[in-house]
């Protein structure tokens, strides 16, 4: 048995044809599906192998903006936060990377920083666009849970100060005070959200100049 999948019209028929001339199956795996589509949106097929693979402008401003994201992942070279397109800035577990590699496969060139209160941020995060900076925030509840999961991959109690409601509770309400002295910064609550959603919200924010919602 053959199962195939050819975007050019000639050589489908062909291989259908020699298929049959040798008694061999075979099974054409997305035709039928192109030509109910193309009759469902009355458009004909551009039939273009690899279409989605062209290396075009596109292709290599995302490629760019992901090895940017990478480099720029959790508060790394904050020298060139300037050249960041956008800047998240949360506690530990809010999501700040997978929200950034997400963003990065749009074409977006993201910086993550982390915050705490024993830690003192870059300078450089004071000098950049304030409309770039976002800070993110999320539920107790949500964040002592995730905080909960990383160090049981890690191997250790659960129960640790890192995943305790109290002083997880104390952090975001810390994070909170810290994102109010910087006016300019738009806030993100990330709980209980899609990483789809959030990114909307963030981009939609970004262009317009209002708060993310």
């Amino acid at each position: 048995m053959v199962a195939f999948s050819i975007v050019e019209p000639v050589l489908r028929d062909f291989l259908i044809r020699e298929a049959e001339r040798q008694g061999t199956k075979a099974i054409d795996v997305i035709g039928d599906f192109i030509v109910q589509l193309s009759l469902f949106l009355g458009e004909k097929p551009m039939a273009i192998p690899g279409r989605q693979y062209i290396l075009d402008e596109d292709y290599f401003r995302r490629i760019e903006a992901i090895n940017f994201t990478v480099k720029h992942d959790d508060g790394k070279f904050p020298q060139s936060l300037k050249l960041a397109d956008l800047i998240l800035i949360g506690l530990s577990r809010t999501g700040k990377t997978p929200l950034s590699t997400y963003l990065a496969n749009q074409g977006w060139k993201v910086a993550n920083v982390p915050i705490h209160p024993d830690m003192i941020p870059p300078e450089e995060l004071f000098q950049v666009d304030s409309r770039k900076v976002f800070g993110l925030i999320i539920s107790v509840e949500s964040l002592v849970k995730l905080r909960e999961a990383r160090l049981k991959q890690l191997g250790l109690e659960p129960y640790a100060k890192y995943a305790d409601p109290v002083k997880v509770a104390d952090e975001i309400e810390w994070s909170k005070e810290f994102f109010k002295k910087y006016s300019r910064w738009r806030v993100l609550d990330i709980s209980n959200r899609a990483i789809e959603e959030a990114a909307a919200s963030i981009i939609n924010a970004y262009r317009t100049g209002k708060k993310p919602t």
